[in-house]
């Protein structure tokens, strides 16, 4: 069967692509190797955290900062219109999931795995940020056994800020307790309610806030929180853990949920190995099998080379596996500082056009492929704190991209 629009990837961006190609009426097949990265990410919404090459200085109003990036940044080669364009309608289809996002406009500081300050532009209804917590006195409850909620960090890095913090610990309540094992337990729960009024009297009498590991519930999470928040009588927020992150396997299955009713056939575990050019175009992609997938327009979602969408060899060069698409990187990736390797592991990329489509040599590759997120080239994800906000401007502007291309 052919489709419309073949997404190589299950990254956020190639889900938002889904999304929003099948919105406008396109029939779409998605092919992935597995789960998405999202299983790693905490909550909320990084669009621009740090001003590149400044030693990291934070941005306070992220649309205003794009015009100072490189010139082959993604946020420069889509301008501010387009991204502020995605990231609003992000927003809208995250709170028709039930999951919404809490922003005033600028970057808020959210509190990081390890207690510190990260900027963020968009959180969770959940995500505590310092704001929150400033001039009050904080319940922090963890569970016995519990190994993926450095609490201990957590509260003397909150204590070092001079935010009075108080460590609750709980006793396990599933065995052997991990984040997936708490989460489907509070989902499974028949009243949550009695299980919050349990631990109420735990709380110090000044408390203003309670924190809990970002555990509770995956299906049932806002149902669980109400409840959490009637019970202690205190406004509840959570803090991230390590992987996996619940918060973001929440968004993962609410998004792959939608794009499924909407239609999307999915192909988890599949691998792409195959995809010659066909005078300018790209006709079908084939599998490990031998499966040979037709469509009129293709997505690389893959991600960069953490992620496996750009494979380096034993010389230190990149290669982009599926299309043999041209790739960005400053040099052979040598092991002799391993910091610079790592920048340079998340600046290599592919080069596009400002419609996202692959160049060879400056000129056009693929008329009908369109690449986003991590697989493009000139960013850096973690020292800009911009994942999110690149995946989901470039994961809409493909798909606009594909749709105009597909009529004419």
């Amino acid at each position: 069967m052919k489709t419309d629009a073949l997404i190589l990837g299950s990254e956020l961006d190639g889900l938002v692509a889904a999304l929003r190609l099948l919105e406008q009426g396109k029939s779409v097949r998605l092919i992935a190797t597995g789960g998405s990265s999202l299983h790693y990410a905490p909550d909320g919404l990084h669009l621009l955290g740090y001003e590149p090459g400044t030693g990291g200085a934070v941005v306070q109003n992220p649309y205003e900062a794009v015009d100072a990036l490189p010139e082959r940044h993604p946020y420069r080669l889509l301008g501010k219109a387009r991204v502020r364009a995605a990231v609003d309608g992000f927003f809208e289809r995250r709170q028709e999931l039930g999951i919404e996002l809490s922003s005033n406009g600028r970057n808020m500081l959210a509190v990081s795995l390890a207690g510190q300050a990260v900027p963020v532009f968009a959180t969770g209804l959940h995500q505590a940020i310092f704001a929150d917590l400033e001039g009050g006195a904080v319940a922090v409850f963890c569970y016995d056994g519990h190994r993926d909620f450095p609490s201990g960090i957590t509260i003397a890095e909150l204590r070092r800020r001079q935010i009075d913090a108080h460590l609750l610990r709980l006793e396990d309540p599933c065995g052997s307790p991990d984040s997936m094992r708490l989460a489907r337990f509070f989902d499974s729960h028949d009243d949550t309610t009695a299980y919050f009024r349990s631990i109420r009297d735990r709380l110090p009498e000044n408390s203003t806030c309670a924190l809990f590991p970002a555990i509770l519930g995956l299906d049932r999470h806002g149902e669980i929180m109400a409840a959490a928040e009637q019970a202690l009588g205190l406004p509840c927020r959570e803090l991230p853990t390590l992987p996996p992150s619940i918060p973001g396997m929440r968004l993962d299955r609410c998004l792959t949920k939608r794009i499924q009713k909407l239609g999307a056939l999915l192909h988890l575990g599949a691998q792409a190995i195959g995809a010659p050019a066909n005078n300018g175009r790209c006709d079908a992609v084939s599998d490990e099998t031998g499966r040979r997938f037709e469509a009129e327009t293709f997505v690389i979602a893959t991600g960069g080379v953490l992620m496996g969408g750009l494979e380096v060899d034993s010389y230190g060069l990149a290669r982009e596996p599926v299309f043999g698409l041209e790739v960005s990187q400053s040099g052979p990736l040598e092991a002799d500082n391993p910091e610079e390797v790592l920048d340079a592991l998340h600046v290599v990329g592919i080069e596009t056009d400002d419609r996202l489509r692959p160049l060879a040599g400056g000129q056009l590759a693929y008329e009908n492929l369109f690449v986003t997120g991590r697989t493009l080239g000139h960013w850096n994800p973690p020292k800009e704190s911009s994942v999110e906000g690149v995946a989901i401007a470039t994961g809409w502007a493909a798909a606009d991209q594909a749709c105009a291309y597909m009529e004419g």
